[in-house]
């Protein structure tokens, strides 16, 4: 089969992308191909929308990258709400969109006319068009690595039509690390030791998960520092990974925590915020789930993240799991037994 830039495409996308959810258009038909050349299983949708929330279900599911593909026009404005909510929720996803040929640009072109990369810009992390095939490779490693890296987010690159039906020169390609994402950070020692002396002389301490655990393996390590020190955990927005549901510290939604008061109970006074940023799933600022005179600690891969809604006691930018085992390794025998504490909160 003779290269061209959307075999090019799926042949880069192979080692990374398994599985690609698409719904046919035909200005893709040389990616298609090359899908099936390199063996790339394709799940076709109905809905550009649907295709793009597949791709979007398979990154939380796995922890990795999600791909959709969709044709241009009416075909990426239909998964423009897919992206929307991938963008809002910080899910790694890479949409592959079409376009008319560049050679006819301004010529009132089929399903051309607007600016897809230009209305990508709101809802994604970054947006691109492709305008020479032999620059696929690193520019899908370039697509990867701002989806993946820091807060994770939705990318988009489009392939006209004639750069993906254009024969490439395999020879003039240069090979891109597509998945060269290093290890993530781990927050400096002398902010672990601040944070775990902060717990340790709290009375009442919480830890608060969030979708910054999804791109972390790091259920574990939670579940050894909650058994460790006793301090009851729960979820805000999407997280999945935290603790087993039948755990006993497993305290479930972070919103239950305004229930307290109701039973006479104190709200907690330290808020461990793990890959949490603050916000609608965690109560806003209204202070009704984390009081507005608790101590924050808060542990980010954005820094940017960190104090959105107020100051911050500790900031700590890192990794959830580099950030959980360094907290684990500053336990000692001497921790405070909080096992009356949790099961009030829980």
């Amino acid at each position: 089969m003779e290269l061209n830039g959307g075999i090019l495409l799926a042949r880069t996308l192979a080692d990374v992308a398994p599985v690609v959810f698409a719904l046919h258009g035909g200005h893709l038909d040389s990616f298609f191909l090359g899908c099936r050349e390199y063996g790339i299983d394709l799940m076709d949708f109905r809905h550009e929308a649907a295709a793009v929330n597949a791709a979007d279900g398979y990154a939380r599911a796995t922890g990795g990258l999600g791909v959709a593909a969709v044709t241009s026009g009416p075909g990426f404005t239909n998964a423009y709400a897919g992206l929307a909510n991938a963008y809002a929720d910080g899910i790694p996803v890479l949409v592959i969109t079409s376009s008319p040929p560049l050679r006819e640009v301004e010529t009132n072109e089929l399903q051309g006319g607007i600016d897809q990369i230009a209305a990508s810009y709101p809802v994604t992390k970054w947006a691109h068009r492709i305008t020479h095939g032999e620059r696929i490779p690193d520019l899908v490693g370039l697509a990867i690595r701002h989806a993946m890296s820091g807060r994770p987010g939705p990318v988009v690159l489009e392939l006209p039509i004639d750069v993906a039906f254009t024969p490439v020169a395999d020879e003039r390609v240069r090979p891109a690390g597509v998945a060269a994402i290093g290890p993530r950070s781990v927050p400096d020692p002398a902010s672990v030791r601040s944070a775990a002396q902060l717990l340790k002389n709290a009375e009442r301490p919480v830890i608060v998960v969030g979708e910054g655990t999804l791109w972390s393996d790091c259920e574990g390590a939670l579940t050894a520092l909650a058994d460790a020190t006793g301090i009851p955990v729960f979820t805000a927005g999407p997280a999945r990974r935290t603790l087993a549901a039948t755990h006993p510290l497993n305290g479930r939604g972070v919103t239950s925590l305004a229930a307290l008061p109701a039973i006479g109970e104190k709200l907690p006074d330290v808020v461990l915020l793990m890959g949490a940023p603050t916000g609608m799933y965690t109560g806003g600022r209204s202070g009704v789930a984390i009081p507005k005179d608790a101590q924050i600690i808060q542990v980010d891969a954005e820094g940017a993240e960190i104090g959105r809604l107020g100051p911050v006691d500790i900031a700590m930018e890192g990794d959830c799991l580099g950030a959980l085992t360094a907290l684990r390794g500053e336990v000692g025998e001497d921790w405070p037994d909080r096992a009356e504490w949790a099961t009030k909160a829980v």
